[in-house]
Parts: structure tokens; C-alpha cells; sequence
């Protein structure tokens, strides 16, 4: 139980860090929290894929983007 608790920590912090990344180099959310880029850019549907090797993720269109 222990192991699984600190592997979602883990998580959390490396997609927190991720977001910060994304954030830098977007214009007007260089200083956005990850909570505000969740909501703008990645709350949505889609599939995900995971391989051996690789992760991916297809995100569905929306309407609307904020950029």
C-alpha cells in the first residue's frame, strides 16, 4: 500500500512539473497554476495508448481553445 501511495505522489509532482513547463512557454500563462492549465488546455476527453516504451494521448476537438 505504501508503494502504490508514493507512486501516485511521484505522479502528481512530475505532472504538476510538466505543467509548469508547458505553462512557460505559452503566452499569457507563463505564470498560470496547473490547476488553470488543466482546466484550459487538457480537461477533455480522449484515448490514451500505452506501449512497452511510449505513452500517447489523442485528445478529441474541441469548439473552443484558449489560444
Amino acid at each position: 500500500m505504501r508503494r502504490a501511495r508514493e507512486t501516485v505522489v511521484a505522479r502528481a509532482d512530475l505532472s504538476g512539473n510538466l505543467y509548469r513547463m508547458v505553462a512557460r512557454k505559452l503566452p499569457c500563462y507563463e505564470t498560470a497554476t496547473p490547476d488553470k492549465i488543466w482546466r484550459h488546455f487538457l480537461d477533455a476527453t480522449g484515448t490514451q495508448h500505452a506501449g512497452e516504451r511510449i505513452v500517447t494521448c489523442a485528445l478529441n476537438l474541441r469548439g473552443h481553445h484558449p489560444l
